[in-house]
């Protein structure tokens, strides 16, 4: 036996579900009335007014070098965990025979080669290679070269 929704003025909560729902949807209100009821917004628009005050960063206490920077966003834990990942992934990968022996690395190598990314973001070289280039005036930095070596 079908139920005519119309025929239903209200819906007992021992209806079936299917006739709750019918008379449930019927009930709620279109888009078009939904939108009717929001009133437009006012002709005139005044910005926020934040007072004016001089820029003081919070930083914590005894922030003096790049290094001392770095470690606020990276953490010895994060270093750790990322040479674990490479270690990791390095054995499960194998190596094949084009490639060198992989030597595991430390989270120590980790951070250095991380603050090396970042110099090289800073300072753009047309080559990678320049950076470790101990010859020209023009390119590289020593500390890398020291830090690091490219091969």
């Amino acid at each position: 036996m079908r139920v005519n929704e119309e025929e239903i003025p209200s819906v007992p909560d021992t209806a079936p579900k299917a006739v709750q729902k019918l008379q449930k949807a019927k009930n709620k209100p279109s888009i078009q009335e939904i939108l009717d009821s929001i009133e437009p917004p006012s002709s005139t628009y005044r910005p926020i007014q934040v007072e004016d005050r001089p820029f003081q960063p919070k930083l914590p206490p005894g922030l003096v070098t790049p290094l001392d920077f770095f470690s606020l966003f990276i953490t010895p834990s994060m270093l750790e965990q990322i040479s674990d990942f490479t270690n990791t992934k390095a054995q499960k990968t194998g190596r094949t025979a084009k490639q060198r022996l992989w030597i595991p690395t430390s989270d120590a190598e980790i951070g250095v080669f991380m603050r090396i990314l970042l110099f090289m973001n800073l300072i753009s070289i047309n080559r990678t290679e320049s950076y470790w280039d101990t010859h020209s005036d023009m390119h590289g930095n020593p500390e890398i070269s020291q830090a690091m070596s490219l091969t």
